[in-house]
């Protein structure tokens, strides 16, 4: 059964993560801050927000409470805004920790925590342990929250945009539209706890309008939809005519797999346009040899020989320069269609001018997830989160069903324009199997560049069917060379991936807490779980 995000995290798993916690109890404050509830009138009693903050932070802190159609007066002595816009309560030691964090990130002018909900008795649960900056996860779900810290001198700029029944929403998307380069701050710490209270009825068609309007400055013809849970959908425009998607898949042998694969892009997909490259990596099957040379004779279909020692990049890098599509789409042979518009959504964010690679939800035949991003460190280097969840499954966070970015897509079924693609360099070809994607994914991130995995391009993968494992004694010393070789490159995203809190585990998949076993039981039951 799917779990809700109330279940993510058992009461005992978090209340120990949360002893691991840094504690802010003897930082001296330096610097002034402001509290502004930006408040609905539905919200009731806005005292029970500040709760202990203000007491803890004696003479440094002053809160003002502003109803709609009123504005706060600035005070000239603080340096940042705290901004509140729903029921929560902040932690005792918000402005501490803020602080401590922006003494590290002095350039810092906009930034958001983590979370966490107090249930009806008051304990503390679901916590909502953040990425840095992800902008396609924002769009569909507004995960900064409704506590946000801006630098005071920053106001005026978007005074007039916080406003209407979403006005840290709002604020976000004038704050994106005015710094496009700047990518809002994230505290990597639970700083206030959200308390149960309805939305304002006109919350979300008002979401969804001020998004689309975002959205149509830079995509004209950008539609946003519904998603089941409250959560919206972008729809980034098509242009009228279909742009050439090259079409680049790898085989050796077992010519059926590539036969069905073949078929249902041809059949099983709407998109017209394809320019399909099959690379033949030393076929010795007379059965595959017989259909290699019939379907080179297709329309639209090459095949192209390369034989030798397997080397995932340099085929694909051969392939990408034979390709004729401005689109590169890199397939596994082993993927089988499972909805006819995967293609083109994958399309619609591949032609954005911000991302590089766009990847897909992809399952193991029995339904289960194989694919949902790729997470640095996880396991020895990189691995798959969410891994065997349950296709109904939302994932933490919904991010199983959500369209959000992460640092790395497995090149199992990765879009690319291919002037990226050749901008970059391609592939590694000294990553000759492992980690290619993850590299190649890197250089986009570190060249200013996204990468976006979407939920609404689905397949099945039957993971390396037709190569099998890497069992041999040759191909593990082989493969410990890649994985040296990415350690020497990457090693500092490795220790960190931005788009993964450090609070979560690197050991399972499944976004489970990173908990402390050095603490005991004795310091569980000493600690009050309604602080």
């Amino acid at each position: 059964m799917p779990r809700s995000e109330s279940s993510w995290h058992s009461r005992e798993d978090y209340t120990r993560w949360r002893c691991a916690q840094p504690n802010f109890s003897d930082y001296q404050l330096k610097k002034k801050y402001q509290i502004i509830l930006l408040w609905q009138a539905e919200f009731g009693n806005p005292e029970p927000v500040v709760g202990d903050c203000l007491e803890e932070a004696l003479g440094y802190a002053i809160a003002q409470v502003c109803y709609p159609g009123t504005a706060p007066i600035i005070d000239t002595r603080c340096k940042w805004l705290i901004l509140v816009d729903r029921p929560t309560r902040l932690a005792p030691d918000i402005l501490p920790a803020l602080e401590d964090w922006l003494d590290d990130n002095t350039d810092a002018m906009l930034c958001y925590p983590d979370e966490d909900q107090l249930d009806p008795d008051g304990n503390r649960t679901a916590p909502q342990l953040k990425p840095d900056w992800s902008p396609d996860l924002f769009y569909e779900r507004h995960y900064p929250g409704c506590v946000i810290a801006l630098r005071a001198d920053q106001w005026p700029h978007f005074a007039s945009s916080a406003q209407g029944p979403n006005p840290i929403f709002n604020l976000f998307l004038a704050y994106l539209k005015r710094y496009p380069d700047i990518r809002p701050g994230h505290v990597p710490r639970v700083l206030h706890h959200r308390l149960r209270a309805a939305e304002p009825p006109e919350s979300a068609p008002a979401q969804r309008q001020a998004l689309e309007k975002y959205l149509q400055c830079a995509y004209p013809g950008a539609q946003v939809l519904a998603r089941q849970g409250g959560r919206l959908r972008p729809r980034f425009p098509l242009p009228e005519k279909q742009p050439l998607v090259s079409v680049i898949i790898p085989m050796r042998d077992r010519a059926q797999m590539t036969r069905d694969l073949v078929a249902d892009l041809q059949k099983k997909t709407d998109w017209n346009a394809l320019d399909i490259l099959i690379l033949d990596n030393g076929s010795k099957e007379r059965e595959s040899q017989r259909w290699l040379k019939t379907v080179a004779e297709t329309p639209n279909i090459r095949v192209l020989a390369l034989p030798g020692p397997f080397n995932f990049s340099r085929i694909n890098n051969k392939g990408a320069c034979l390709a004729k599509g401005d689109l590169l789409l890199f397939l596994n042979n082993d993927l089988r269609v499972i909805h006819a518009d995967w293609l083109a959504e994958m399309v619609r964010h591949a032609l954005r001018s911000e991302v590089a690679a766009v990847g897909a939800k992809l399952y193991y035949p029995d339904n289960r997830v194989q694919h949902a991003g790729v997470v640095l460190g996880l396991g020895s280097l990189a691995g798959h989160v969410f891994r065997l969840a349950d296709p109904s499954d939302p994932g933490y966070m919904q991010r199983l069903v959500t369209t959000c970015n992460y640092s790395a897509v497995t090149a199992a079924c990765m879009m690319i324009r291919r002037s990226v693609f050749q901008r970059l360099g391609g592939f590694d070809e000294k990553l000759a199997v492992a980690c290619n994607d993850v590299d190649l994914c890197l250089r986009a991130v570190e060249a200013g560049s996204i990468n976006v995995w979407t939920p609404d391009a689905e397949l099945y993968h039957l993971e390396s069917a037709s190569r099998g494992g890497d069992a041999t004694i040759g191909r593990f010393i082989r493969l410990q060379k890649e994985f040296k070789r990415m350690r020497r490159r990457w090693g500092h995203m490795i220790n960190q991936d931005p788009m993964y809190h450090p609070g979560l585990s690197r050991a399972f998949e499944d976004y489970s807490l990173r908990v402390d076993s050095s603490i005991d039981d004795q310091t569980l039951e000493r600690l009050d779980l309604c602080n």
